[in-house]
């Protein structure tokens, strides 16, 4: 312990004196090291980090599949309550519902929409939550019951709009115009279950919910609301295999008692260790995974160029130090000594780049999520620099000071002291000796060799993803999206009923309209790319659905007067909606290209009919054609899509949406007040431009190109200054070596082309390697890119011409200063 406190203090000794070469070691390791936090923190609060719960990796998530339907469903109350009474206490400990909703809470603020979930009996004890202030949810506490609604705030909730005050517990608060109880608050740190999902910030009974929420009631007997998801709590000693055949044999066994309206219905559970989606399991696969690993890889290679630089600068300063440790070595220190002694400095410097790393990664985080896409409720990342990631880059830096300081502290204890003292011969440590043929690839060499290759491979993968963006960018939404803006109202969660809603949106829509600077007002549910989506069961006219499969289902709108003006989208054939088209006129819809091409191939679609798969299977005829655009995501293949009349599909929230002759944020102010006028306790939220509800759909392309641009930019940045600190230290070490050659009467240039055949050799195997990787890579990254070849071209030619040019640049620097010097001067270094 004597002999480790005297290296450490050996070692602050050293590295105090030379101040610029530990801060650019420490800034090289914190970079790096900093990077690697930042991704962590990110994947692990979505991917890895467990549910804040008892003994999380006993929970699976649940979800049904059904013919006919591609995404994962939910679950009707009371499908619940018939799986929890048939596998409770066999299967499953405890079973348990929920589902999103969104509140209006008002009370001495203003009105503010809040995301809900109305929860099952054994929501939060199945969970295994703890609740913060007062109680959580009990037996009892589920019912029906006008005099017991009762509400449990999120942790944040209380702590924002209640200042964390535990008398809270006990009093009522407004929600949708209805008063609800406080029972308790849940802990800190949990934040539902849902995997990328809206944080709720209050819980409410479901049945509570089913008497404040219009056109919802019955919904507590009625087996065709599926609105909830399930999540369950394996009994012990119980595998996920036998628990998931158990469960899809009680789904058999109801589908044959309730034949019309649980057809076919299959039952699937997901671990439910961390926060879980089925939506994103089923549909999107391994892409987040793939997306995560993307990301890992690409600060992973950061840190290995970060810690070439520095194994770099160590055998640098090892050479440099040659003298110090001959005479350490004469006085008696053996070779596990002066490696010692090395290794406790880049302990020092280690510590020092973790310390500038956690920082540094904090910075990064918060970078990182400023690219978020705006939306109508927040989602909680749940990313901190907590001690998970304090643990991770704790790993990290004790890693990344064995890669770069092991070799240099060894090179640097090997060495004859008799030789070094009478400096009969001067050894480089990355070389042969200083007048014999030296290897192109020493040490050094092959660093700065591994240097251009990480970067290379890295600023590819960038350019592949900004091609892909590009690409995503230059596609057609079937919308304009500049000079738009877009305000979200639910009058629903309110009370109103249609009537009042409709008398609602017209006023709003005829206010708005005349407000200075807006060109043309429009209301809608949903948007094109919105956060949320509605389907709707169609029969066409002359189109024969097979006997085995249900009438086919197609995404659908609900628009006011002006829509198609407001967006810019083009009708191509037809008209569109009026103010005629009320709600006790014919049922009439627009259909876009492709509904009209699928159903009625060939014909005129204007005039067409189809009917509603809803009881009354309500006649609807076609009025227009629309151009087809996108709609739920921009990679889609063109899909069949529906317009009604907001009068005839009337919806309890909608956009409203208005196109501007100026800057369209500044009317934010204007329409809120406007809202508020109508009625002040109307919460108006997601107030936001086209641009802004546009970069949605682009945030997983902006975010893929921003990290591995970033990234690749820095690792391309380090790898020059790799290759000018090893083209320096050339240079420095053969100055009497050039100076003779310049003597006997070498020219300058051929000076200056020994210099950059070696820097040029070191970064043509770099290039050769990081083309090598990248396309191995690329087919990995395939399932990212939007209609760009892993191979392309044109990224596999620029990409390589930069970092060699880069990299050129960066050895030219010291060779032409090495051709520039005066040979007497040369000649008299030593």
């Amino acid at each position: 312990m004597n002999g480790l406190l005297l290296d450490l203090r050996l070692g602050l000794r050293q590295i105090a004196r030379r101040p610029g070469f530990t801060a650019a070691i420490v800034l090289s390791l914190g970079l790096g090291i900093g990077a690697n936090s930042a991704v962590f923190s990110l994947v692990d609060a979505t991917l890895l980090r467990p549910l804040p719960v008892h003994e999380p990796d006993r929970l699976v998530a649940i979800y049904a599949t059904r013919p006919g339907l591609a995404a994962p469903g939910g679950f009707s109350v009371p499908d619940f309550e018939d799986y929890r009474e048939a596998l409770r206490g066999e299967a499953f400990t405890e079973l348990m519902g929920y589902g999103g909703v969104p509140f209006s809470l008002a009370g001495e603020r203003a009105a503010e929409l809040v995301w809900a979930e109305r929860v099952t009996e054994g929501y939060f004890t199945g969970l295994g939550v703890e609740a913060a202030a007062g109680r959580l949810f009990g037996p009892g506490d589920l019912a029906d019951d006008p005099a017991r609604r009762l509400a449990v705030l999120a942790h944040g909730l209380w702590r924002d709009r209640f200042g964390g005050d535990p008398a809270v517990v006990g009093r009522t608060v407004q929600l949708n115009g209805h008063d609800y109880t406080v029972v308790g608050v849940a802990e800190e740190g949990f934040s539902g279950v849902k995997f990328l999902g809206f944080a709720p910030e209050v819980w409410v009974p479901v049945g509570a919910h089913a008497a404040v929420d219009p056109g919802s009631e019955g919904m507590l007997e009625d087996r065709g609301w599926r609105a909830l998801q399930l999540y369950g709590r394996l009994a012990p000693g119980v595998a996920l295999e036998s628990a998931a055949a158990a469960i899809d044999a009680v789904a058999l066994r109801l589908a044959a008692d309730h034949p019309e309206v649980e057809p076919g219905t299959r039952v699937h559970l997901l671990p439910g260790r961390t926060k879980t989606e089925p939506f994103f399991h089923v549909q999107l696969g391994g892409v987040l995974p793939l997306a995560a690993a993307v990301s890992m890889a690409a600060v992973l290679m950061v840190l290995l160029v970060a810690c070439a630089n520095v194994a770099n600068l160590l055998l640098a300063r090892a050479a440099h130090r040659r003298g110090e440790m001959a005479v350490r070595s004469a006085l008696g220190g053996g070779r596990w000594r002066l490696a010692r002694q090395l290794l406790a400095e880049a302990l020092l410097l280690g510590a020092g780049g973790g310390l500038a790393g956690w920082v540094l990664g904090g910075w990064f985080s918060e970078l990182f999520l400023l690219g978020n896409p705006q939306l109508d409720f927040g989602i909680d990342y749940g990313v901190a620099m907590d001690r998970r990631v304090l643990l991770f880059t704790l790993a990290v830096s004790l890693v990344t000071v064995a890669v770069f300081a092991l070799v240099p502290a060894l090179r640097g204890a090997r060495l004859d002291p008799a030789a070094a003292l009478g400096g009969t011969r001067v050894v480089d440590p990355g070389g042969r000796g200083r007048f014999g043929r030296r290897g192109r690839f020493g040490a050094r060499g092959l660093l700065v060799a591994g240097q251009v290759a990480l970067s290379l491979a890295l600023l590819v993968a960038a350019g592949l993803f900004l091609r892909s963006l590009g690409r995503a960018r230059a596609i057609d939404p079937g919308f304009r999206s500049d000079g738009l803006l877009v305000v979200a109202v639910n009058p629903g969660v309110l009370g109103y009923g249609p009537e009042d809603g409709r008398r609602l949106y017209r006023e709003l829509h005829r206010r708005v309209a005349a407000l200075p600077g807006v060109e043309a007002a429009t209301l809608a549910s949903p948007l094109p790319l919105d956060a949320f989506s509605t389907t709707v069961a169609v029969e066409p006219d002359g189109y024969e659905v097979p006997a085995d499969e249900s009438p086919p289902r197609v995404f659908a709108s609900a628009v006011a007067p002006g829509y198609f003006e407001a967006l810019g989208t083009r009708l191509e054939r037809g008209r569109a909606f009026d103010a005629g088209d009320g709600r006790e006129a014919p049922r009439v819809a627009v259909v876009n290209h492709a509904f009209a091409e699928r159903f009625w191939p060939g014909a005129e679609a204007v005039g067409k009919r189809f009917r509603l798969g809803d009881p009354e299977r309500t006649p609807v005829t076609v009025v227009g054609v629309a151009a087809d655009g996108k709609y739920l995501t921009l990679a889609e293949a063109p899909r069949p899509y529906l317009y009604f009349p907001l009068d005839q599909r009337y919806q309890s929230q909608a956009r409203v949406v208005l196109r501007a002759r100026g800057d369209p944020a500044a009317l934010i102010p204007a329409v809120e007040a406007e809202v508020r006028w109508l009625d002040p306790d109307l919460p108006v939220y997601g107030a936001k431009t086209g641009a802004a509800h546009l970069h949605r759909s682009l945030a997983a392309h902006q975010g893929l190109v921003a990290i591995t641009g970033f990234f690749g930019v820095l690792a391309a940045l380090l790898s020059a200054i790799g290759v000018f600190g090893v083209m320096s230290y050339f240079v420095s070490q053969r100055t009497r070596e050039i100076g003779i050659r310049m003597a006997l009467g070498a020219a300058r240039r051929d000076v200056l082309r020994m210099i950059l055949r070696r820097g040029l050799a070191q970064t043509l195997v770099g290039v050769a390697a990081g083309l090598a990787l990248a396309l191995a890579a690329g087919q990995r990254l395939s399932g990212l890119l939007l209609d760009v070849s892993a191979r392309d071209p044109l990224t596999f030619t620029l990409v390589p011409l930069g970092v060699a040019a880069v990299a050129l640049l960066a050895a030219f620097l010291p060779a032409r200063r090495a051709s520039r010097a005066e040979p007497l001067a040369a000649l008299r270094h030593e």
